[in-house]
């Protein structure tokens, strides 16, 4: 299991979109606290920490992937441009899993630039580098799996430093490139941790079936106060790995949110590394 070991000095961290929202927001404020205080804070993360985490670390290393995604990483390093970071590196290694996750295409465009970029500088690809390779990078794809015009954009957003905001008809941003869609059905698991419980008693309140307009005004205002916390202790799931949670019809009155009592959070939710994702639980669940 992921664990902070007793033998590393340097605080640890996990983030994933299998962790809920308000336990990232800590997470991520506790890393930069580290950080200003040079504590060297070691984060293990998915591409949850790509794009629009304010985070600067002094190295990085990350699987082989998108370029997109690598230059996304690679903004999290030296990101407030320190002069004696500098050469700050991120290390790129190939785990053989990409290709369990990206299509063939988006592999070979990346590590065949990335090696042939190499071959011309030994020492490493500097950042001024960065622009040239994803117009390469991107023109491949495009000429491989049809997004030319979508790459036009991207090519505009990389040359104008547009790396994350919100997307419009006429503007994009780099962070807006996706080799591949996320698929698969998902469901919203709502984790009743001890903070969420009253959370999750106003939601339920809302949807109680016989109540008047005047009740039911009065039940929107109290979920209101609740709704933050309500938003933040949800996770996306995909629905094959929730079929524990289906089969003991734990959904809330909505019908649609599936739900982790608190009193089995043990069971299904990691603290550390967040909901888990198996159909193989412990017996031990209370009924």
């Amino acid at each position: 299991k992921f664990r902070q070991s007793k033998h590393l000095e340097n605080p640890l961290y996990y983030l994933s979109t299998n962790v809920v929202p308000a336990h990232r927001l800590k997470r991520i404020e506790a890393i930069k606290a580290d950080i200003t205080a040079k504590k060297a804070p070691i984060l293990i993360a998915t591409q949850t920490v790509e794009a629009g985490v304010d985070l600067d670390f002094d190295m990085g290393f990350r699987d082989i992937g998108p370029l997109s995604s690598i230059i996304q990483v690679a903004g999290r390093i030296n990101r407030n441009n320190s002069p004696e970071k500098q050469r700050a590196p991120l290390y790129i290694v190939d785990f053989k899993d990409c290709l369990k996750v990206y299509d063939s295409i988006t592999y070979h465009a990346t590590i065949n630039l990335l090696t042939a970029f190499a071959r011309q500088s030994p020492e490493g690809i500097s950042e001024r580098d960065y622009l040239s390779l994803s117009n390469l990078y991107f023109t491949e794809l495009g000429e491989k799996i049809g997004t030319m015009q979508e790459g036009i954009k991207i090519f505009d957003a990389m040359e104008k430093l547009r790396y994350e905001g919100k997307k419009t008809p006429t503007t994009s941003f780099v962070s807006d490139f996706e080799v591949i869609k996320e698929q698969g059905d998902v469901v919203s698991v709502f984790i009743v941790l001890p903070e969420a419980q009253e959370a999750k008693q106003a939601f339920e309140r809302l949807f109680e079936k016989g109540l008047n307009d005047v009740e039911y005004g009065k039940r929107r205002l109290e979920f209101a106060r609740h709704k933050q916390t309500f938003h933040q202790h949800i996770i996306a799931v995909p629905r094959n790995q929730t079929e524990l949670l289906q089969a003991r019809n734990w959904y809330l009155s909505d019908k649609t949110t599936l739900y982790v009592p608190t009193e089995n959070v043990a069971t299904c939710y990691d603290l550390m590394t967040g909901f888990i994702r198996t159909n193989t639980y412990n017996t031990h669940i209370m009924l």
